[in-house]
């Protein structure tokens, strides 16, 4: 009776192995969620909001862009900082009543065009869940296997291309520099990663601290946050975190 007990609890001992091996292999390959578009006081953001489980995540940086705030990513928290309340309507029309009446130019010289800023936004969406995806590598150790780090490539491979296509003015493709030189960064970064869990370098994939003090990753997301902001606001400038 004790033996059959015995092969009975390592039984199911096996089983649970299996399943937590299960899981983490999982982990290992990241697939991409449905997205939808959101829209914030008229300002519609492609694939800024994310579907799992019949729940919907809104992109925080790209939410943040739209209402001209900012979000500030801590070891142990994430603050959202929202912009600050416009002034009110009674002022705002008597200073343009008081205002003098002046033409406007028809399009601004720093002006991108629409289909540029959308399938450039897109893009971004795709470089931050690609970007995700390595930190989740760095932060649990997880292996690296199957073909989910040149899937997350070349699908903003194909975004970048899409955004080449659909730039047409000087803005845009000044706009586009900035662009290039997130995604070779960020490549850069990310073949780093992959890389070092490859060959199995613990001291570099699974300190808790990593994400934390890596310098890439901090320019990675200040270029991010940036071009989100510029890009929801129609207007070329630059930034000295996109180079």
């Amino acid at each position: 009776m004790k033996r059959i007990q015995s092969q009975f609890q390592y039984a199911i001992a096996i089983v649970l192995v299996l399943s937590v091996a299960g899981l983490l292999m999982a982990q290992t390959a990241p697939s991409a969620p449905p997205r939808k578009s959101l829209v914030v006081e008229g300002k519609t953001l492609d694939g800024a909001v994310i579907q799992v489980d019949g729940r919907s995540y809104v992109d925080l940086e790209a939410l943040a862009a739209a209402v001209g705030g900012s979000v500030t990513i801590e070891p142990s928290r994430v603050t959202l900082n929202m912009a600050p309340a416009p002034a009110s309507a009674p002022a705002a029309q008597t200073a343009a009543a008081q205002a003098p009446v002046e033409s406007a130019p028809a399009t601004l010289p720093d002006a991108m065009s629409r289909d540029f800023m959308r399938t450039s936004i897109a893009m971004l969406s795709e470089m931050r869940e690609w970007r995700g995806a390595i930190g989740v590598v760095v932060s649990t150790g997880i292996p690296v296997t199957g073909t989910w780090p040149q899937d997350y490539r070349d699908r903003v491979e194909a975004s970048l291309g899409q955004t080449s296509v659909a730039a047409t003015n000087g803005a845009d493709h000044d706009a586009l520099e900035l662009l290039q030189n997130e995604y070779g960064n960020l490549q850069s970064w990310a073949d780093a990663v992959i890389g070092a869990r490859q060959s199995l370098d613990a001291a570099q994939s699974v300190d808790p601290n990593a994400l934390a003090n890596d310098k890439m990753l901090q320019k990675l997301t200040a270029c991010s946050q940036f071009l989100n902001s510029m890009l929801v606001s129609g207007t070329y400038t630059d930034n000295s975190s996109c180079h």
